[in-house]
């Protein structure tokens, strides 16, 4: 029986939306979630078939997600090699990959790749360059993005966002790098200007506000704070179908809430809230493995010999992939001996052992 394009683009949307979901999956669950939906993907265009705009774009989000930059700059070039059209969407998963891996001139180099495609970068565009900045611990560049980012806003240079709640996404990448070192008046400040600004406010902002009071240390923490914090995060949640609440802390968040908070208080306050512990988190799968995973991980870099400039200075991983799918699909080829060239039998084909080819595995 074929295979429609509907049941391929049906398998892809799976993985490319489990890679993206912080609060169900870890980060190597993720990761092997965003590869399977790469190689499904890949497979399409293998086999002549094309993949839908809205796939492509999931793809492109899952992997800024994970900051897969293999990945995104393949189906990036993609698109605009069969001449797809590439949009604000687009460009901007590509910046945002770059600025979730931490690679701040890659980052610009595709922003300027997009006002050359006649794209003004728009808010989520300079809030990827901010937390690539952010990343590699440079505040003083991470805020020089930021004022640049208003320089533009001000001569109406500033490109309009997708989603009105994108223009507070800039202000939230820099909170981010003071939530990290526990600078809870800092953090506050900004999302304070950004509520007197009216800009709107995504529950993002209410996890960056609770999370700030949490890493305060104790003799500075107000509990006050922290249970209006908590309050605020579940009222702003997302919600799914019918209604329905989604799960909005990870289980680290999650646990440090409940920590902080005091148990028997914070069942009270779920219970004022009527909501239950699925409503606000999701245990991870395999959680019970992720210490060894993580002890694993650490001793093959002690023992490892390789350096950061491999990651840096590393290829295309995915376009790798493609030329060894596209040399295991081609004919057997006459081979070179001593004596010359192998000769094909008498009706001109080739022996049988020469035509075997070799086992294929689709989706990895």
């Amino acid at each position: 029986k074929k295979v429609t394009d509907e049941s391929w683009e049906d398998l892809i949307t799976v993985f490319s939306n489990r890679a993206r979901n912080e609060i169900k999956w870890m980060p190597v669950q993720r990761r092997h979630f965003l590869q399977r939906a790469k190689r499904w993907t890949g497979e399409m265009v293998l086999q002549d078939r094309e993949p839908s705009q809205n796939t492509v774009r999931r793809l492109l989000l899952a992997c800024a997600s994970l900051g897969d930059v293999s990945g995104a700059e393949w189906w990036m070039r993609w698109l605009l090699k069969t001449g797809r059209p590439a949009g604000r969407l687009e460009f901007n998963a590509v910046i945002d990959t770059y600025g979730e891996e931490g690679l701040p001139r890659g980052a610009r180099g595709w922003m300027e790749r997009m006002e050359k495609a006649g794209l003004a970068p728009d808010a989520r565009s300079y809030a990827a360059v901010i937390k690539s900045w952010e990343k590699v611990g440079n505040r003083k560049r991470m805020l020089e993005a930021l004022r640049q980012m208003r320089d533009a806003e001000s001569r109406g240079q500033l490109g309009k966002p997708l989603d009105p709640r994108d223009a507070a996404s800039p202000y939230l990448a820099a909170a981010r790098s003071y939530v990290d070192v526990a600078d809870a008046p800092r953090a506050i400040a900004i999302l304070k200007h950004l509520q007197a600004q009216g800009i709107p406010l995504s529950h993002e902002a209410h996890l960056l506000r609770l999370e700030a009071h949490l890493r305060t240390p104790g003799p500075r923490q107000s509990m006050k704070e922290i249970e209006h914090a908590f309050r605020d995060v579940i009222h702003h949640g997302p919600r799914g179908k019918d209604n329905k609440r989604m799960p909005v802390l990870n289980f680290e968040l999650y646990q440090m809430c409940e920590n902080t908070i005091g148990r028997s208080r914070f069942v009270d306050i779920l219970e004022e809230l009527g909501v239950e512990k699925q409503d606000v988190t999701a245990s991870p799968r395999g959680e019970s493995d992720m210490k060894d995973w993580d002890h694993a991980v650490l001793m093959r870099a002690i023992w490892s010999k390789e350096t950061g400039r491999r990651v840096l200075m590393r290829k295309n991983e995915d376009a790798q992939w493609f030329e060894t799918k596209l040399q295991g699909r081609q004919g057997a080829v006459m081979g070179e001996i001593e004596t010359g060239y192998r000769m094909p039998l008498e009706d001109g084909s080739l022996p049988e052992w020469m035509t075997l080819t070799m086992p294929e595995t689709y989706g990895y």
